[in-house]
């Protein structure tokens, strides 16, 4: 009991001097001293936590993947490197100095390039974890090799011990303190490091979470989401190994279906049980299933469903621990992407308008408004058009282009060109796409079917910009849109056949 007194104790100067933070952090809020618009307050923070935590954690799920990925490479590359370099001296020599120049790159300046050499999946994530966590692990490793007692060593020869037999018997168990706390600081390091690449480029991700709120100037979110990484991370995540084992409730899913588009996927929360799952499908052709387990409270697990081929299926989840099986139904619609307009004077497509794009027979376009106070698209659509992508030679001699990227979008508007739903005849609006990013289309390409080959010989003229956004001005107007084109939110179910 007394060292149990002595560990709470030891924590309360700590404890005490947050806690007078946070009361003055609130003081200073609530007097006025500090702007709102500038500086929420805890209380604010807290039920921005509390109400935008579902969001958080389907985030919180990819970057914690891609950290974990890259942590396991990252251990295995360093440990076979430290090896070697403490087996070849010639090597060591060559190659630690190196290591240390390397760390003197700062990470923000390596993510752009990884972004734009391999895309904006999680393969440039990955290996900028893989970068981040490599030099702290090795550098631990060779000191803990270099630190064995020569006297054991001699020993060991003198009764006739091999290499190997040397390695794994004197020195890595002698290089495993100091292995571990490399890995203590890489582990700090994996998940810094994919919210950091993931703020350059990406679809999901508390990186890609943290841009779109700082975007909307919601600094309630935003400061949320760094403490969900700072603290709920950092600090729960390395106690909950000395919580004592709680009783495990029956997990539950809001719903027994759910719609996914093809090559995109959803993810779902589970709810309570112990986050072990195993899930049956009947045609693994149709979707692709992984388990992501938290082991929190609450979501205790989420299952990420990929959509491969356009159908429906039935899954069986089950719960490995309790046994407990729920079966639910997936539907995989046709793909589309998302074109959030973030700066507009248009009328019809003013800021907070959102588009699907529709990769079907017909080319259906549908126009949502998206609430950033709440991070979610109203479920109902304003209106329903179409859209169509073009390539035409240039007859403008102020631009220097062979050729024109154009977006065609059909929609009825009233007589103000407002939107409508109502029976008028629908009108086409010609945009010049010049100016868009160069990912922007190639995120065409793959998810609206849509061959720029024609637009090669222009590629060189587009920006480069890692980010997936994209201009659009009418033709013969002078309404610039400047937007973000992702697979994300997903357009409310029941709306796609």
């Amino acid at each position: 009991m007394t060292k149990r007194l002595q560990s709470i104790t030891s924590k309360l100067p700590a404890v005490v001097a947050l806690c007078l933070l946070i009361l003055l952090w609130q003081f200073l809020c609530q007097s006025g001293a500090v702007p709102a618009y500038m500086l929420p307050s805890p209380v604010q923070v807290i039920k921005a936590l509390v109400t935008d935590l579902p969001t958080i954690l389907k985030h919180a799920s990819v970057t914690l993947q891609e950290a974990f990925y890259g942590l396991c490479i990252g251990v295995g590359l360093a440990f076979v490197m430290a090896t070697l370099m403490d087996h070849f001296q010639i090597l060591n020599k060559a190659l630690y100095p190196i290591l240390i120049i390397t760390q003197t790159i700062p990470t923000i300046a390596i993510a752009p390039l990884l972004v734009l050499w391999m895309g904006f999946y999680m393969a440039p994530k990955i290996t900028l974890v893989v970068i981040t966590t490599f030099f702290p692990i090795t550098v631990g490793l060779l000191d803990g090799y270099k630190s064995v007692d020569k006297d054991s060593i001699d020993l060991m020869r003198a009764m006739g011990a091999t290499k190997i037999q040397i390695f794994f018997h004197v020195k890595f168990p002698t290089a495993l303190p100091q292995f571990f706390s490399g890995l203590k600081i890489s582990a700090s390091y994996a998940v810094v490091g994919a919210v950091i690449s993931e703020w350059l480029g990406g679809f999901e991700g508390l990186g890609v979470y943290m841009t779109r709120v700082s975007k909307a100037y919601a600094f309630d979110k935003m400061f949320a989401v760094i403490i969900f990484i700072v603290i709920i991370l950092s600090v729960l995540g390395m106690t909950s190994c000395n919580e004592e084992k709680l009783e495990v409730l029956p997990f539950h899913l809001d719903k027994k279906s759910y719609e996914v588009m093809l090559m995109g996927w959803n993810d779902i929360p589970i709810t309570n049980g112990s986050g072990i799952l195993s899930v049956t499908t009947e045609d693994k052709e149709i979707v692709s299933v992984s388990c992501i387990t938290l082991g929190n409270d609450g979501v205790t697990a989420v299952l990420r469903i990929t959509g491969l081929e356009k159908g429906n299926i039935n899954l069986i989840v089950k719960d490995d621990v309790t046994n407990e099986t729920e079966r639910i139904s997936v539907k995989v619609t046709d793909s589309y992407l998302v074109y959030s307009v973030d700066e507009s004077k248009h009328p019809s497509l003013p800021n907070g308008m959102i588009m699907y794009l529709i990769n079907n027979e017909a080319k259906d376009c549908y126009f949502f408004t998206y609430n950033y106070i709440k991070h979610e698209v109203y479920s109902d659509f304003i209106t329903k058009g179409s859209y169509s992508f073009s390539v035409e030679k240039n007859s403008d001699p102020n631009l220097s282009y062979e050729t024109l990227p154009y977006l065609t979008l059909t929609y009825k508007t009233d007589e103000n060109d407002i939107l409508t739903d109502e029976n008028v005849p629908a009108k086409e609006h010609k945009f010049n796409l010049i100016g868009s990013s160069a990912l922007t289309y190639t995120a065409i390409n793959k998810f609206l079917g849509v061959d720029w080959d024609e637009l090669a010989k222009t590629h060189s003229l587009r920006s480069e910009s890692i980010v997936t956004f994209m201009k659009m001005q009418e033709d013969g107007t002078n309404y610039l849109l400047h937007g973000e084109i992702t697979q994300f939110p997903q357009i409310p179910e029941g709306i796609l056949k």
